[in-house]
């Protein structure tokens, strides 16, 4: 079975190696039925994201997979 993280991820293929590299090292937790904590590797990673892919692929994405509405995610910078 293939994780909805990892759909996402296979249809950016056409954005390049970077993105879907940088989609697979995401790391993912749910923090409750609506909020998505995405943990980030640096600040140019969180930039991407938010400016990106956040809310105009991610977020419909899921809504739909889920038939959700008013999903959120929250970004952060993993500390090394």
């Amino acid at each position: 079975m293939i994780l909805p993280w990892q759909e996402f991820t296979d249809q950016l293929k056409g954005d390049g190696m970077r993105i879907v590299s940088m989609f697979k090292s995401i790391r993912t937790e749910v923090e409750n039925d609506q909020t998505i904590k995405s943990h980030l590797n640096n600040a140019t990673q969180k930039d991407t994201f938010i400016l990106n892919y956040k809310q105009k692929n991610l977020i419909s994405f899921l809504e739909n997979k889920f038939i959700l509405s008013d999903i959120d995610i929250e970004t952060t910078v993993r500390p090394y």
